[in-house]
């Protein structure tokens, strides 16, 4: 990626940031038509004064969400569903003024309707995901990563509705701080993401594999591919094993003695193992693809 681009990506990145935080206060904090901050004098220009939350949906990291999924916080009212039909989201849970929501992203195909106004059939929490469904389909054999109730009939006669929990990992959804950014090149159909300084895309999601980070103006960029098999019992990724893995197009992993992540994924392609510092693992430098 040029340093033109790395920089636009990084203008981009601080403009979501500081949304998202604005966003934050502006719903804690103000309630349209009051003119400003609760409890403080109207000093907005014009007949309207502080509209107070405008409408729209940021990422917020602070929301816990199970399964990789993204915390996402809108001003009362809104919904992340209805900006991004390709998403589905938990029911609302208020928040001070604003509605929080985790979301992830459908696969390819996705028949059913995710729908997060369902609160008789899904009460709400972070874990609790609505679809309505043509009778007949279930959501669990559209999308493995759910895990779903068995379903009620909706009021309209002709479709299903469900409450869902989710299980997988959130592949369509950038890493908290960063944005998917196809000038990043990467091999074997793993995903570039532009990220902000401090940000690290495995840490959000420990079945996340990303490159070696290469340092760019305002942050890094990262290649990252998706693997359910990694835990702390076996392999883990790793993209700090810098003096192992320097290369930016190489992915570290760290493993308990003996074992190898090819055994794991037959799709990397890795380096004779080094033994860690900690005298307990080994470290491995691969590729992907």
């Amino acid at each position: 990626m040029g340093a033109g681009e790395g920089s636009t990506a990084r203008s981009v990145i601080a403009v979501l940031l500081a949304s998202a935080l604005a966003l934050a206060a502006g719903c804690d904090r103000k309630t349209a038509g009051t003119g400003g901050d609760a409890g403080a004098s109207d000093s907005g220009s014009g007949s309207g004064g502080d509209p107070g939350c405008l409408d729209g949906c940021n990422s917020d990291p602070s929301i816990a969400c199970s399964a990789g999924a993204t915390g996402i916080a809108c001003c009362a009212g809104d919904n992340p569903e209805h900006e991004d039909p390709s998403l589905s989201c938990s029911t609302p849970q208020t928040n001070a003024g604003e509605d929080d929501f985790c979301c992830f992203e459908n696969p390819g195909g996705f028949t059913c309707t995710p729908d997060d106004t369902l609160a008789s059939v899904c009460p709400p929490g972070p874990d609790s995901y609505g679809y309505q469904c043509v009778s007949g389909d279930d959501p669990t054999t559209l999308d493995a990563s759910l895990v779903c109730s068995t379903p009620t009939s909706d009021a309209d006669g002709v479709h299903d509705d469900y409450c869902c929990t989710y299980t997988g990992t959130s592949a369509g959804l950038p890493p908290t701080g960063c944005i998917a950014d196809a000038n990043v090149v990467c091999a074997g159909g793993a995903d570039g993401y532009a990220c902000a300084t401090g940000a690290d895309p495995e840490t959000e999601d420990p079945h996340r594999s990303c490159s070696t980070p290469a340092p760019v103006v305002g942050g890094a960029d990262y290649c990252c591919f998706t693997d359910d098999t990694w835990s702390s019992t076996t392999c883990e990724p790793d993209d700090h094993l810098t003096s192992v893995c320097p290369d930016p197009m190489s992915y570290g992993y760290q493993c308990d003695t003996g074992l190898d992540p090819m055994t794991l994924d037959a799709s990397l392609r890795c380096s004779t193992p080094t033994p860690d510092a900690d005298g307990v693992h080994d470290d491995y430098c691969c590729t992907f693809g």
